[in-house]
């Protein structure tokens, strides 16, 4: 995640909250916080996931994260997003993770989400359009794992912990 009170974490949430008010009413859009997922779907007891994450965060360095672009999906929780540019480190942090939970590796496509919708597929192309429009940061410096609790709605997801990156 960027950082909290950083000018990036400021505009990518504010930009997520227009988007989210201008769709929720139609389509169930939430407000969220801008993160980019390392592992998600993680069925693992907590103190199991935390200590993998704190182990990892203490072997990795921080990460320059820089967008390749904005794109869209057809799935919800990939509407909108900014494709990031997978670094070694970025994708080794990933695999690492994986490994140590004894996860199945999947492809991983790191991203920043901007919209979580089910907006059809010509309104995703026009938003994404209205997107590559916008001065949007080029990325941001990423010294933070931090640990969701996504069970439920999106509404319901909350921190569990921080983790810094040495």
């Amino acid at each position: 995640m960027p950082e909290e009170d950083s000018e990036e974490m400021s505009k990518f949430q504010s930009l997520i909250t227009e988007y989210s008010t201008e769709y929720s009413e139609r389509y169930e859009s939430p407000d969220f916080v801008p993160h980019v997922t390392l592992v998600g779907g993680i069925e693992r007891p907590e103190n199991v996931l935390l200590e993998k994450v704190q182990e990892l965060a203490g072997n990795s360095d921080c990460l320059e994260i820089r967008f390749s672009g904005s794109h869209f999906s057809t799935t919800r929780h990939q509407c909108n997003y900014l494709l990031i540019d997978p670094t070694v480190e970025l994708l080794e942090m990933h695999e690492d993770l994986t490994e140590s939970l004894d996860l199945d590796g999947g492809m991983y496509v790191p991203h920043l989400s901007l919209l979580y919708s089910n907006i059809g597929v010509n309104e995703r192309a026009e938003l994404d359009d209205e997107i590559q429009g916008r001065s949007l940061p080029s990325g941001f410096k990423c010294s933070r794992i931090v640990v969701y609790d996504t069970s439920g709605e999106e509404e319901d997801w909350k921190m569990v912990e921080e983790f810094r990156l040495d």
